[in-house]
């Protein structure tokens, strides 16, 4: 989906909650700006004053204030943004000036997690990765109900990475079938897993755990943007892109008669515990990334405000690697949205305050993203997509002609046109990552790495570059995706992290 670089908040309303942030100042702009000075105290925290505008970066936010949360960790904090105004920019214009916060609840009572534990994976799936520590989460669950937990490695500088893993989404039978319903469950092809149809079809027993190619290989020095950082690998078995808020969904059976399968949609809940304690442990950083491939993307966008208002006044960059937040109702259907909450209740994750990210019949949850640039004054995103991507568009295709065939076998032509997806044309696809990318380029604040057929060596057995799926964490992350003589994508990746060059490459 996407990546957004957050390196200023504005000041928060009159109950604000309790973070890490009201440990830290004022933060100057991204690219230049100095920082603010300390600001008079409050009578719950501190607040700062306004940085200056540095050559060509944006003026610094206000300084965090104090705030309270309950006995129960529960926050109603608003969050006061800066409105644009005189932008002429459509994503940017609002009339919004304060906002929800979206912090964890729970923040005050988190405990760390302890850098000697190290828990079994549950269902005896396997053994934890050697530099890795595993951390159960008793009450987050998969959809079929078994316990799960995350990875963390820990590094040598104050800089934290989230990757939160794909792997489809359940949202009829056959759907679900492709989507691992727990932790010892995986694709088949380790790092080429769940490119193409190829290794979609079929899932094998096998643990989900941190991957040792792309931006997990931390052989490869500077040229890994995250290879000295602290990292943490989030699994994905709740089947609902990690933003579901439903504990008792369910889904017809295969034969869609007698009793329906119980499913745990909950991966919304389960990232609440997870941040929680995050945050708890990781109080110091300095710079926040939150990543993710297909599901996890989308997972990372729509989550982008749990984990930035959690972390406060500490910049958090998202990056979302192949699943595009396409403008309009054409790709990303109204019934494909209503489906998809009817299942999961995303609703309940997503901000109360932005009525249009619940309004599916006129763009849905895709309007988070000018939610976020406008709440976040210095927010940037940022987009890894293949220009013809078989593993989307065969999820888009269950959307048309009103959802009326929602298998992903017969979508697929039972794999038997290649990477091709019959009922959703790759041009209907290309088309709208140019839309996509025209709607937000105004703002400068949007970057794209869109990878075509510009270099004809860039496959492999499941297909050509331009139709095959995430990128980030597979070995290709160093090649140069886009064609010779444009940057690689860890190239292009760090520059966006960096704030140095916001920059769009490819087709």
């Amino acid at each position: 989906m996407k990546l957004y670089r957050l390196f200023v908040l504005a000041a928060l309303a009159a109950y604000p909650v309790q973070s890490c942030a009201s440990q830290s100042s004022s933060n100057g702009g991204p690219f230049g700006g100095s920082s603010g000075a300390p600001g008079s105290s409050g009578s719950s925290g501190s607040s700062g004053s306004n940085g200056s505008s540095g050559s060509s970066g944006s003026s610094g936010a206000g300084g965090s204030s104090g705030g309270s949360v309950d006995d129960a960790g529960l926050s109603d904090a608003t969050i006061q943004g800066d409105a644009p105004s005189g932008s002429n920019c459509a994503p940017l214009e609002t009339t919004q000036t304060s906002y929800v916060s979206m912090a964890a609840p729970g923040l005050a009572q988190a405990v760390a997690f302890d850098r000697t534990e190290n828990d079994p994976v549950p269902s005896d799936a396997g053994t934890t990765p050697a530099g890795w520590n595993f951390y159960n989460f008793p009450g987050a669950m998969c959809r079929d109900g078994s316990p799960t937990g995350l990875y963390v490695r820990y590094g040598s500088v104050n800089k934290l990475m989230i990757y939160m893993e794909g792997g489809r989404v359940c949202i009829s039978t056959h759907f679900c079938d492709h989507n691992p319903p727990n932790m010892a469950t995986v694709f088949p092809g380790g790092s080429l897993n769940g490119e193409s149809f190829a290794g979609s079809l079929l899932t094998q027993p096998g643990l989900q755990a941190p991957y040792t190619t792309g931006i997990f290989d931390t052989t490869m020095g500077t040229a890994n943007p995250f290879y000295n950082w602290n990292q943490i690998y989030i699994p994905y078995c709740t089947g609902d892109a990690h933003v579901g808020t439903n504990p008792n969904g369910s889904t017809p059976n295969e034969l869609g008669i007698g009793t329906p399968i119980t499913q745990h949609f909950v991966g919304a809940l389960n990232m609440q515990q997870f941040v929680a304690r995050i945050v708890a442990t990781f109080k110091t950083v300095d710079q926040v990334v939150l990543t993710g491939s297909s599901a996890g993307g989308l997972g990372a966008g729509l989550n982008y405000g749990l984990v930035q208002d959690s972390f406060g006044s500490v910049p958090v960059t998202v990056i979302d690697d192949s699943f595009p937040p396409f403008v309009g109702t054409e790709d990303i259907t109204p019934c494909l949205q209503n489906l998809a909450n009817g299942l999961w209740q995303l609703t309940g994750a997503l901000p109360s305050d932005c009525a249009e990210c619940t309004d599916f019949d006129a763009g849905g949850f895709v309007n988070i993203v000018p939610y976020w640039l406008q709440k976040y004054p210095n927010a940037h995103l940022g987009l890894v997509s293949s220009i013809h991507d078989q593993i989307i568009r065969l999820f888009l295709a269950a959307g048309q002609n009103n959802c009326t065939d929602t298998d992903p076998n017969l979508l697929s032509g039972l794999g038997l046109q290649g990477g091709d997806v019959p009922s959703f044309d790759g041009g209907q696809y290309d088309n709208g990552l140019t839309a996509l990318r025209s709607t937000y380029l105004c703002t400068g604040r949007v970057a794209s790495y869109f990878i075509g057929d510009a270099d004809p060596d860039a496959s492999d057995s499941n297909g050509t570059i331009d139709t095959l799926h995430e990128h980030i964490f597979r070995a290709r992350f160093y090649d140069q995706l886009a064609g010779p003589g444009q940057p690689s994508l860890a190239q292009w990746m760090t520059d966006v992290v960096n704030g140095t060059n916001l920059a769009q490459i490819g087709p």
